[in-house]
């Protein structure tokens, strides 16, 4: 009877023991992944600084005289930093609109930094910055030297990089930037829209190209003022024209009437033509909306109030022929 409870116990003992490490396996199972998760989770302070020597030991075994012996050695390499724009962050601006205005339009690049951490002893990137066309047909890249590093602001795994953009040499030489780039010496932002790429270069970090997209309107209303006024003298000219062959003549003989006529014209053309072709537009430039203010400025010359004026002065063939019948 002993043996045969002595066996029951060995038994019974021998069960639970199975039972509680089964139970056990998958509870460790389910707790690896949090270990490794948790390794993965790198400390950004422990990381190394950017541009720095990080030193790795390696170890090198060395024949010596008197048989075998281990020396290790360090192996010291800059590190650099990988930037990745952060275009979700809402600090990034990467589009310029500059209307009619000339003044430096900013602009503000946040990247997420990997591989080290930043700090803000590192010296700044290469400034202006170097810049490059898109594979887009008929973009236009950004003149190098216009767009040049405003400041920025080093924390840890996040680089804010601020620009400005500005129009030309002479205008970043009073408004605080760079005026002689080399080369070359001189740059400008001529009206209309621009697609380019900016290189953000450093010794501390891996080149990365970042798109822009800037738009320019022309800040000289002296031009299309002059194009509408041409409009408008055109205008005009084929209505005197057209009077002359049909043989209309002036209805009063001062010439003063004549001519306030025609400078009404000019001016009721050229001001139509001004407001709504080139006041309203956000991007205008000669090339590409000369031609519609200058018609713009021809239609308002002869037409509505205008019309009317200058028609009132005419005595038309009808009208001859009347007085004509009177007399």
């Amino acid at each position: 009877m002993g043996v045969k409870r002595a066996a029951i116990r060995r038994l019974t003992v021998t069960s639970t023991c199975a039972l509680a490490m089964a139970s056990a396996a998958p509870v460790a199972f389910a707790q690896t992944p949090k270990a490794s998760t948790a390794a993965e989770q790198t400390d950004v302070a422990d990381l190394p600084v950017c541009g720095r020597p990080a030193a790795t030991p390696s170890t090198a075994a060395v024949k010596a005289t008197d048989g075998l012996a281990a020396e290790s050695s360090t192996v010291k390499d800059r590190v650099l930093a990988t930037l990745t724009l952060d275009q979700e962050d809402q600090e990034t601006v990467t589009a310029a609109t500059f209307g009619r205005s000339t003044d430096p339009q900013p602009l503000t690049l946040v990247y997420r930094v990997s591989g080290c951490r930043v700090v803000d002893t590192l010296p700044l990137p290469r400034s202006p910055l170097p810049t490059g066309p898109v594979n887009t047909v008929g973009a236009r890249a950004l003149p190098f030297g216009s767009v040049q590093i405003d400041d920025v602001e080093a924390d840890g795994d996040r680089y804010v990089v601020h620009l400005r953009v500005f129009v030309s040499s002479g205008k970043a030489s009073d408004q605080g930037g760079t005026s002689k780039p080399a080369p070359p010496d001189e740059f400008s932002v001529d009206p209309g829209s621009y697609t380019s790429f900016v290189r953000v270069k450093g010794d501390w970090l891996r080149t990365v190209a970042t798109p822009l997209t800037v738009t320019r309107s022309e800040d000289s209303e002296s031009i299309p003022l002059g194009i509408g006024a041409l409009g408008g003298l055109c205008g005009f000219f084929v209505f005197w024209l057209l009077r002359k062959i049909h043989e209309d003549d002036l209805m009063v003989k001062e010439r003063w009437v004549l001519w306030f006529a025609a400078a009404a014209s000019v001016v009721v053309g050229t001001v139509t033509a001004f407001v709504t072709n080139y006041l309203n537009q956000d991007v205008w430039t000669v090339e590409a909306n000369a031609l519609a203010l200058f018609i713009a400025a021809f239609s308002a010359s002869t037409g509505g109030v205008a019309a009317g004026l200058l028609t009132g002065i005419y005595k038309t063939s009808a009208t001859k022929g009347s007085h004509a019948n009177d007399t």
